[in-house]
């Protein structure tokens, strides 16, 4: 949305960069292919900004996190043993014991 609202700044911006719109006459324009170039180069666009807007994700420390990866090492930062979630009382009390 970001992208759709910026998107004469961001034209604007690049004129000043030097970079200059395709000159097109009006019969060009309204032709399938620039219509279709015109999307294409949309959706290439929005997809590089999600993919962009997804990089800090890689960064993060989730708390929930934490738990799957002291799970794998299967050891509690204490040093308890940690069991999945799905564990029956059983196992809870043969670990405890």
């Amino acid at each position: 949305v970001g992208g759709v609202g910026l998107g004469g700044v961001i034209e604007h911006a690049a004129e000043r960069m030097g970079f200059e719109p395709p000159r097109l006459s009006r019969a060009q324009q309204q032709l399938r292919i620039s219509k279709l170039c015109t999307h294409m180069g949309s959706a290439v666009g929005v997809a590089v900004g999600c993919i962009l807007g997804m990089v800090p994700l890689l960064f993060m420390n989730f708390p929930e996190n934490q738990h799957y990866h002291e799970k794998e090492k299967g050891q509690h930062a204490a040093g308890a043993v940690v069991l999945p979630k799905e564990a029956d009382s059983e196992e809870r009390e043969a670990v405890s014991a």
